[in-house]
């Protein structure tokens, strides 16, 4: 069999090879690289172009003859490491591919203590510009290609892998062939295991990377040799390898060898460091026309600064070569244009807008304003008519206007029954009248404020109300609506219910609702709220603050206690106000009176634990 690729005495492949996946494993110092190296070495020199990825830095000897000197080297670039042509960072993917396949270059990536996010971020970038853009003959050395292709991907490599594996797949449709050399099978993606066409296995001593082996065996073999190479793994020499290409060539497959794969023909940068032993290294490498090449690569970096000139100066590292002066006007460009940014005046403040419920609210607290403005004016009238007369001011219905008096003025008409003081004390938004003059008892508990909850039950004890007989429990809620609308709290069952500290699917709840909607003192539908009726029912509470309003349990109260010295608007977290009030913040206490308060308004249902403005209102 005879070819340019002369792998081994009596093996040689064609060009063809070029487009090929191969898989070469075996342990540390068993001549996996070194073969890997001389397929790449011959693929060059037959101008078929090469391009390494490099995780350990080894590959550069290739610009030095086995001598060490520079007249037997290969035109390769050397992009990163520490025997670098051109600087590279995680962000060159674009640039380096571009430059691989409009400049026809072979080249070496070393990425060699790269962290595995930079890492993947280059090989993900470079992997799908070169598929995308490349329609030539050219072939992939993966070194280590366990790092580029691991089985168990962590996190932020999957998208790494994904575009590695579709080269490995589909890369011949672009031209691409792919090698990967690894020690550590059994580590290496399987689904890149089983894609290679053409193995050669050097000597393998781990059963999980024997195994690795096998699995790529069992596709494959259909002559029955399994045991025979598995049985001579461990016993093969450095540089002796099992060879097997079952289909390649297509007219002549080589099938099943057992060889000593030839030596490079290049300088040896991967022998293993041997202590208290010098490491030679080659004096000159070949010379590669670096000016040339950034000339011609102009066009790649012009294309790259539209998207990103900082990161692209990092990737080719512009500021150390003879554009240094190109770069420092681009730099004194984008300067020019951030300041001109910054020196723009600050846009206007928008202008406040009122959202709809926003222009409901105020809506109705001009209604309640002007029901109020009506009730005072027309108490005043009814006062000032009695003093002047000599009579006592008779009680008067809510809404009703005071009948002439024989002056002229208006007076209040005569005694149509009990009305009740208001929990303040005085006339105002919710009907309340002063009850002046002989012949008008004050009831007894006048004045106080009906509680907000009546420790889980509604009780019912009969009052009057506009006319109606409702019960306590009945006029606690009638009063918890109207502190509600007071504070502008969005109000439905839940919320009342917590106020009232009751359950909202309560029997007694459910009840004294159903009932003040059908007295008409609640709306019949919807979200309950009052009526006209049922803002003159109802008692303003006579608290202002927040704590007035709060029943005794005290986790509720400690917590309003402790928000009080809360930053405003952004608050406290969940874990500091547990930990201001001594308590765990996922203790069970703490939580239920956190979600009541919630419930409740007095608190955002969502971000920082702070009060809210309906709170402090």
């Amino acid at each position: 069999m005879s070819g340019p690729i002369k792998l081994a005495a009596g093996v040689s492949w064609p060009l063809q090879l070029a487009t090929e996946t191969l898989l070469i494993v075996g342990k540390r110092g068993s001549g996996k690289s070194s073969t890997a190296t001389r397929i790449a070495e011959q693929l060059i020199r037959a101008r078929v172009r090469v391009c390494v990825i490099d995780p350990v830095d080894v590959w550069w000897g290739m610009k030095a003859g086995a001598n060490g000197r520079r007249d037997g080297g290969l035109s390769v670039v050397v992009f990163g490491g520490s025997h670098r042509d051109l600087p590279l960072e995680p962000s060159g993917g674009v640039v380096v591919a571009d430059a691989i396949v409009d400049q026809r270059i072979n080249a070496v990536i070393s990425i060699r203590g790269w962290s595995n996010r930079d890492k993947a971020r280059f090989v993900a970038d470079f992997a799908e510009r070169l598929y995308n853009r490349n329609r030539e003959a050219l072939h992939l050395v993966c070194e280590e290609a366990h790092e580029v292709m691991p089985q168990e991907p962590y996190k932020g490599e999957e998208e790494m892998l994904g575009r590695m594996l579709r080269l490995q797949k589909l890369g011949r449709s672009s031209g691409i062939g792919l090698t990967s050399v690894t020690q550590r099978p059994a580590s290496l993606n399987k689904n890149a295991t089983t894609q290679a066409e053409i193995l050669i296995a050097h000597r393998v001593l781990g059963p999980q990377d024997v195994d690795a082996v096998k699995g790529w065996i069992k596709y494959h073999d259909d002559v029955g040799k399994t045991a025979e190479v598995l049985s001579g793994l461990a016993t093969l020499k450095t540089g002796e390898a099992w060879v097997w290409a079952p289909d390649f060539p297509n007219d002549e497959p080589l099938g099943l060898r057992r060889v000593q794969v030839l030596k490079p023909e290049t300088f040896d940068s991967r022998a293993t460091v041997v202590a208290g032993k010098k490491r030679s290294e080659p004096r000159s490498l070949a010379s590669v026309d670096l000016a040339a090449l950034r000339e011609k690569m102009q066009e790649s970096i012009a294309r790259a600064a539209a998207d990103d000139p900082r990161e692209l100066r990092l990737a080719l590292g512009l500021e150390k070569t003879a554009h240094a002066q190109t770069t420092r006007q681009l730099a004194l460009e984008i300067r020019a244009k951030e300041r001109a940014i910054a020196e723009r005046p600050a846009p206007a403040p928008p202008r406040p807008t009122l959202k709809g419920t926003h222009v409901r609210r105020l809506e109705r607290a001009a209604a309640k304003l002007d029901a109020a403005a009506s009730v005072a004016q027309t108490t005043a009238e009814a006062i000032l008519a009695a003093v002047r007369s000599g009579r006592s001011l008779p009680e008067t219905p809510s809404g009703a206007r005071p009948e002439t008096a024989p002056d002229g003025r208006r007076a209040a008409p005569e005694p149509a029954g009990r009305v009740e003081r208001g929990g303040n004390g005085s006339a105002g938004a919710y009907g309340r009248r002063l009850a002046v003059g002989p012949g008008s008892a004050k009831p007894a508990g006048a004045g106080k404020q009906a509680p907000l909850r009546t420790d889980g039950e509604l009780s019912l004890r009969p009052e009057s109300a506009g006319g109606s007989a409702i019960s306590g429990g009945e006029q606690a809620m009638l009063d918890a609506l109207a502190m509600l609308d007071h504070r502008m709290i969005s109000v439905d069952r839940n919320v009342l219910a917590s106020w009232l500290g009751v359950h909202p699917n309560g029997g007694r709840f459910n009840r004294s609702l159903k009932r003040l909607r059908a007295l008409g003192f609640v709306t019949a539908d919807g979200s309950p709220e009052l009526t006209e009726r049922g803002r003159v029912a109802a008692h303003l509470p006579r608290e202002t603050g927040i704590e007035g309003l709060l029943d005794a349990a005290p986790e509720t109260r400690a917590i309003v206690d402790a928000l009080r010295d809360a930053p405003p608007v952004i608050g406290y977290s969940r874990d500091q106000l547990g930990e201001k009030l001594g308590v765990h913040p996922n203790g069970g206490r703490f939580n239920r009176a956190l979600r009541r308060l919630r419930k409740m308004g007095v608190v955002p249902k969502r971000g920082g634990i702070v009060l809210t403005e309906s709170a402090n209102r």
